[in-house]
């Protein structure tokens, strides 16, 4: 299912790494999308996806790709003039596809830079109407509840 993604998941920051900065782009949408086309085909395969583990497992991938897809999104209009909440909007789907993956210290991590790292949001903040900040939408996450010792 994943190799169709294999060495092909666009570079969604400037500078080389997931911690990168986010510059704006000004490239519309409709010209970046293209390259996000896996992630919609994964967003159909997921009804098909059984049992709990592998939903779970499918859905920390799926937002992974969400969120790559989302920072591309929020970069194109930041070089643009925006609708009034468009950049707010975009960056609190980012946000809330990061946070579902948030599984290990070092994806904590990326929530921190996503915060306070100066070419991040308030990089953003700069090109966004307000409001401002954004809180992240909910996310439809399955949660996986162990069973009882006892």
């Amino acid at each position: 299912m994943f190799t169709v993604l294999d060495g092909k998941v666009p570079q969604v920051t400037d500078g080389g790494c997931p911690a990168g900065s986010l510059p704006p782009d000004g490239t519309p949408w409709s010209a970046v999308a293209a390259r996000f086309a896996g992630v919609a085909e994964l967003e159909q395969l997921r009804p098909q996806v059984q049992g709990v583990g592998n939903l779970d497992r499918f859905d920390y991938w799926l937002h992974t790709m969400q969120y790559c897809r989302s920072l591309a999104q929020v970069r194109c209009p930041m070089g643009t003039k925006a609708a009034p909440g468009e950049i707010a909007r975009l960056w609190g789907d980012a946000y809330g596809h990061l946070l579902a993956t948030v599984n290990t210290p070092g994806a904590l991590a990326m929530v921190v830079n996503m915060e306070n790292n100066p070419g991040w949001g308030p990089a953003v903040a700069k090109s966004a109407t307000l409001p401002w900040p954004v809180t992240a939408p909910a996310i439809n996450q399955t949660v996986v509840v162990a069973p009882s010792l006892d």
